[in-house]
């Protein structure tokens, strides 16, 4: 893929870097805290906020219009996380599901209404207050995907 754009584009040299999936978002991070970070990268979705409230990522509508790519051939919940007030700092590539899995005696004993379609990251991370009581070992509910969460 790399030989076609470059020879589409010879005036544009690729410089591929491979890394470590483990380390990669921090030292994406590190990169771009200190100037040296890459021209193209990939973002998953619920890493994005971060990037581009930081001003790490480039407002892509001016090459949007150039292109011809239209926002309805695109993925709507991935315009969202790829956005930056309203305008595309990324492309979207992927998706990943989020699932929530509750239990319901859980929720009944602390009096909370079970989540629904209409819920937030705001009302999840809410109701995880009202559970959170005891150490660390009691606790009751958590997520890994703070998404959207600066």
């Amino acid at each position: 893929m790399i030989e076609v754009f470059e020879a589409r584009n010879p005036y544009i040299k690729i410089n591929l870097n491979t890394i470590d999936p483990s380390i990669y978002y921090d030292r994406l991070a590190m990169s771009m805290a200190g100037s040296a970070g890459p021209d193209v990268f990939y973002l998953h979705d619920s890493k994005a906020a971060p990037y581009h409230y930081r001003g790490y990522t480039l407002d892509l509508e001016p090459f949007i219009a150039e292109s011809g790519i239209e926002r309805h051939d695109l993925w709507p919940a991935q315009i969202e996380a790829m956005s930056l007030d309203g305008n595309l700092h990324g492309l979207p590539f992927d998706m990943s599901v989020i699932a929530l899995y509750y239990n319901e005696r859980v929720f009944n004993e602390a009096g909370v209404g079970y989540p629904s379609s209409e819920w937030t990251w705001d009302n999840l991370f809410e109701a995880g207050r009202k559970f959170a009581t005891g150490n660390n070992e009691e606790q009751n509910i958590g997520t890994s995907e703070p998404a959207k969460r600066r």
